[in-house]
This record gives C-alpha cells, sequence and structure tokens, in this order.
C-alpha cells in the first residue's frame, strides 16, 4: 500500500499520483494528519526529482551496506526515481527468494525500467516491454508490445493459451 499526503513539488510527482488516482489504484491512499504511522513497517521509500536533486542523496546513500538505494530515470514522466529499501527488500532479493522458496525451476521477469536491471540480472527470461528504456531492452531475451496497450498480460495469455492447447493434445493423444 502506498501512502502521501504532501504537497506535490513536481511534474513526476503529480503524473505518478495522478495516474494512480485515476486508475482508483486500491493500493494507493491518501491519509490525514492523524493517521497513525508506528505500526506500519515501511518497506521502501520512492523520491521523484531531478537528477541534479536526487543524485547527490544518492551518492551519498550508496555508502550503506544495510539499504538498497535504486535510481533510475523514469521514461514517463522525464523525472528521475530514487527506490530506497533494506538490501533484501529489492526485485533482484525478492525474485531469488521466490525461486529458491518455490523451487521454481525458471524466472520470467518483465520490466520496462532501469530499476528492473537487478531483477533482470537473476531471472531466466527478461522480457522488456516496446516503450522501455534501451539499455534494460539490451539486457532482454525478448521485447513485447508496449506496456499501455496490455502487452505483459497478452503475453501471459498467449502463453497459457499454447500450455493449455499442447495439454489438450496431449491428452487426446492417450
Amino acid at each position: 500500500m502506498s501512502f502521501w499526503n504532501c504537497p506535490i513539488y513536481n511534474y513526476g510527482e503529480k503524473d505518478y499520483i495522478q495516474k494512480r488516482l485515476d486508475q482508483n489504484d486500491r493500493r494507493f491512499t491518501k491519509y490525514d494528519e492523524n493517521f497513525e504511522f508506528r505500526n506500519l513497517r515501511i518497506f521502501q521509500i520512492n523520491i521523484i526529482e531531478k537528477k541534479e536533486v536526487i543524485e547527490p542523496i544518492y551518492n551519498g546513500l550508496k555508502r550503506y551496506d544495510n539499504i538498497f538505494p535504486n535510481l533510475s530515470h523514469d521514461i514517463y514522466s522525464g523525472y528521475y526515481w530514487m527506490e530506497i529499501s533494506n538490501k533484501h527488500g529489492n526485485k533482484k532479493e525478492s525474485v531469488k527468494f521466490l525461486k529458491s522458496h518455490l523451487n521454481a525451476d525458471k524466472v520470467v521477469a518483465f520490466g520496462d525500467n532501469l530499476n528492473d536491471i537487478p531483477m533482470f540480472d537473476v531471472s531466466d527470461e527478461k522480457i522488456a516491454v516496446s516503450n522501455a528504456m534501451d539499455a534494460l531492452k539490451k539486457l532482454s531475451t525478448e521485447i513485447i508490445g508496449h506496456n499501455d496497450e496490455d502487452a505483459v498480460a497478452l503475453y501471459l495469455c498467449s502463453k497459457l493459451c499454447a500450455l493449455i492447447t499442447r495439454r489438450k493434445i496431449v491428452s487426446h493423444k492417450k
């Protein structure tokens, strides 16, 4: 769940917040001044700002071993995003944990921005959407359609349909 209740300082913040409000994203919640944060476990902090403002903060945070700062250019707003999490609370570590915990043979990851690079590093198939950053596309094993055209959902549906069709063919042969 995402919480916010502060002034919007730049177009990057406005773009991020407005898109979630327009989509009625239930995970995105405005809180009031009486909201109690004490009982929440915050696992990530996001900052949206111009590069010259955010980069010195990022460089300072990189010195700490117990956190994982990740800086990337937002392809949608043009601003820079910094995600700050515990060193184990990021996409890369999550994929490693899930693969091990679920005893998965293969992990397929989808991405569009530079913050997906660590996740791609530990995934078997790396799928970028067509509007992804060029650096991520270079690391991908496949490029699919634009994310605003439901490319990930369509990809998953096609794979699931192919799997169902193969199973039907196999079961008819028995």
